[in-house]
């Protein structure tokens, strides 16, 4: 496996455990989704109101390290504190005040609880097929890698939050125009022409860069596969500031 894959792996993986587990600590207040199907609201109340000390209607970053801190000791989160009082953080602060109000905890809650439903929905825990589980968990690093670009939370990725972060890569001797890797992802993504990326037009364009790569070297032409192949993952690398 090549180390940008595994680092995306373990990234994910970490934020996997930080989810799973912050969802297991709020099942202990009661079921996450009523009998209705819809979100069980008194116990993110609950949980909210437990970690505001303070009682001041938000929770600051000192008050989510306490709620992290007893998480961990738990054992439901076995992870760095401050990995995951950060990762928290940057989820549920929508607005990056430093600070997280009621309606923030909420749709960060309702955030991680349909990532979970969703995964659940696309996997079969019934099947023991390696094939297919690593597929459920690169289909996860994608919406991860998402996230990610997504500085502003707002579900899309526009043109500056994308150059914004091709700048930070060093690329050695090779030095891009900018300006033109923007409009090749853009061109590549953006299907419906809005100058932004959501997340449907993100993960399928990956998923094609994949599939593209996958062919190329599957080719009875070695030459031009191997080519094609280097250029399909250079395109990958780009794009995961690698």
């Amino acid at each position: 496996m090549n180390p940008w894959i595994q680092q995306r792996s373990l990234d994910y993986s970490k934020y996997e455990i930080l989810r799973t587990g912050f969802l297991q600590h709020m099942q202990r207040h009661g079921k996450l989704i009523d009998e209705h199907g819809k979100l069980n609201i008194p116990v993110i109340r609950n949980l909210f109101a437990e970690t505001d000390k303070d009682a001041d209607k938000s929770i600051t970053k000192s008050e989510m390290e306490r709620l992290m801190l007893d998480i961990i000791k738990t054992g439901e989160v076995k992870l760095d504190k401050q990995f995951a009082v950060s990762e928290v953080m940057k989820v549920f602060d929508f607005n990056n005040d430093k600070t997280i109000n009621y309606q923030e905890f909420v749709s960060g809650c309702t955030k991680w609880i349909t990532e979970t439903k969703q995964l659940t929905k696309n996997g079969d825990s019934s099947s023991t097929n390696i094939v297919h589980e690593a597929s459920i968990i690169f289909m996860a690093i994608l919406y991860f890698l998402f996230k990610q670009f997504d500085s502003d939370n707002n579900n899309e990725i526009s043109k500056t939050e994308l150059e914004q972060l091709i700048r930070t890569v060093k690329f050695g001797e090779f030095q891009p125009n900018y300006e033109d890797v923007v409009k090749e992802l853009f061109d590549d993504f953006d299907k419906d022409g809005n100058n932004a990326i959501d997340e449907p037009e993100f993960v399928d364009g990956l998923k094609k860069w994949v599939d593209k790569a996958i062919h190329a070297a599957n080719s009875s032409d070695k030459i031009k596969s191997i080519s094609e192949y280097d250029k399909v993952i250079k395109q990958m690398k780009l794009s995961f500031m690698l």
